[in-house]
């Protein structure tokens, strides 16, 4: 039973850094279209939804 659970926050650890290498790269690729365009980034309406708080 232990393991198990082990295993599982493992497997959260793992998709919750590949969300935020998602967002970095996500942010960096889209802070220059959207510092220009004066619209709100894809980072942002991304971090809303999944309910992550964004720092700019």
């Amino acid at each position: 039973m232990g393991s198990r659970v082990l295993a599982w926050m493992k497997e959260i650890l793992v998709e919750g850094n590949a969300i935020w290498l998602e967002v970095a790269f996500l942010r960096r690729r889209t802070r220059l279209h959207s510092s220009l365009l004066g619209l709100p980034s894809p980072h942002a309406l991304y971090s809303l939804s999944l309910n992550i708080p964004y720092h700019p």
